[in-house]
């Protein structure tokens, strides 16, 4: 009972921090395809749902998300890889930034919002956009990319040609 209490504690603090926006997910189900998965994360706070692609397991055997157990709740970090021209073949939002210039490894992101719910998009993708405080995104794939401090080793690679 202590811990549960504990870890209420920390999950509300950390829900203030944010502005009373969480990354806190709870692991719904897991689909394995060979060496990678898919994750269907629900956002404790808005019961947002997301299924997100897992690859941690093809670039390290340490340094994977396997040990995520269904039912349990994380902190994750979420990224979202698609255009900001709408080519219908996703999901076409717009998206509120929270901060333009986050580090995660050797990557630059911007954290954004929807719904309440947040977000990690490669900053090169969506330049253009950082001064106008929001954007429409299609988002056509959902990353995860960090699990509570543990980061992918292998964070997804932009066509930099």
């Amino acid at each position: 009972m202590f811990s549960f209490l504990r870890m209420a504690a920390a999950l509300f603090q950390f829900s203030k921090e944010q502005g009373g926006l969480t990354r806190m997910h709870r692991l719904l189900s897991i689909s394995n395809d060979g060496v990678t998965r898919d994750l269907e994360l629900e956002n404790v706070d808005t019961k947002r749902i997301d299924v997100c692609f897992d690859d941690s397991m093809t670039v390290s055997i340490n340094n994977t998300f396997e040990f995520m157990q269904i039912g349990e709740v994380y902190d994750c970090k979420i990224a979202l890889f698609g255009d900001t021209e709408n080519r219908h073949i996703g999901e076409w939002n717009k998206y509120v930034i929270l901060q333009d210039n986050i580090k995660i490894r050797d990557e630059t992101f911007v954290k954004v919002s929807l719904e309440n719910n947040i977000y990690y998009i490669y900053q090169e993708q969506v330049l253009p956009y950082l001064t106008s405080g929001d954007f429409m995104f299609e988002c056509i794939r959902k990353d995860l990319i960090q699990v509570n401090d543990m980061i992918n080793r292998d964070l997804y690679k932009l066509n930099r040609d």
